[in-house]
């Protein structure tokens, strides 16, 4: 196994209105850094190297406080020094928030050096044995990166639950709407339907005339769904989130694929429903009934 010694410090900024809580890391060997914590961008996964000169902040504490590469930043560490920090970088990061700064850049803010007091190490699997020797030898405390893993699966898999509600009330909903719809549209062309039905219009083809508006509200709704949920998973993405942890920014080509298709067969089931409702119009009667 291989380590590395660092220093953590939780600390405090000031949003305005309210105190955001990072963890100020400082790795004890700058050149070991890379073989324990991946920074890279989101968007374009470019490597972020942690140089002197400046600080590496993760993405979700960037968006709270209003940073972007380049913004100065304030930040005061657990003996209460502050000092001022150029942002160099912002990593993808999913847990937690970081302040990542180097050994120099830390003791050229603070005036001295950072106390280690921390270890990063990356263990063969399989070594819960070892886990719980360390704990027996004077470590305050043990974070398995394979816990705080399981923990957020944990809690996407019962988020997963709340998006599967969603979806079936949203169906239910495009459904009732479609067959209202069309049931009006049925109820107020009775006598058009018999009409065309006399003049030797097949059964497809009157389902086809009548199915036609239903189409082009389908693939309006559609359009329109897809571009308004874009939007709504921005706000829904930063309404449930917890200051400490950050969910999943993209949507999938997937997610667009499958919502135009739910919304597509739930139209589909409409036109089924009401099919035998067509059929069943008296050609007689309507074409007696008064204009």
């Amino acid at each position: 196994p291989s380590c590395m010694p660092g220093s953590q410090q939780r600390v405090s900024v000031d949003l305005g209105d309210r105190e955001f809580s990072v963890y100020l890391f400082v790795p004890g060997d700058t050149a070991q850094f890379a073989q324990f914590i991946d920074l890279h961008e989101r968007r374009s996964g470019a490597s972020i190297a942690l140089t002197d000169g400046g600080v590496v902040v993760t993405e979700k504490f960037a968006e709270e406080r209003g940073l972007s590469v380049g913004s100065e930043l304030e930040i005061e560490n657990s003996d209460g020094d502050a000092a001022t920090f150029t942002v160099m970088g912002i990593a993808e990061n999913y847990v937690e928030n970081y302040v990542y700064i180097t050994p120099d850049s830390y003791r050229d803010a603070f005036g001295k050096d950072a106390e280690m007091n921390s270890v990063l190490g990356i263990l063969p699997d399989g070594t819960e044995e070892m886990e719980e020797s360390l704990s027996q030898r004077g470590v305050a405390g043990l974070t398995p990166v394979s816990t705080m893993r399981t923990s957020l699966d944990e809690t996407i898999a019962s988020i997963n639950y709340v998006v599967y509600v969603i979806i079936l009330c949203a169906g239910m909903l495009a459904f009732v709407v479609l067959y209202n719809l069309t049931n009006i549209n049925i109820a107020e062309r009775q006598k058009e339907i018999a009409t065309i039905k006399v003049l030797g219009f097949y059964e497809p083809e009157v389902e086809a005339y009548i199915y036609r508006e239903s189409h082009v509200l389908t693939a309006i709704g559609t359009a329109l769904g897809l571009v308004g949920g874009i939007f709504l998973h921005m706000f829904i993405m930063r309404t449930v989130e917890v200051d400490m942890v950050m969910f999943g920014r993209e949507i999938k080509p997937l997610s667009f694929v499958l919502a135009a298709v739910l919304t597509v067969v739930f139209s589909l089931l409409v036109n089924l429903v009401m099919k035998r409702k067509l059929r069943a119009i008296s050609m007689v009667e309507s074409l007696k009934a008064p204009e």
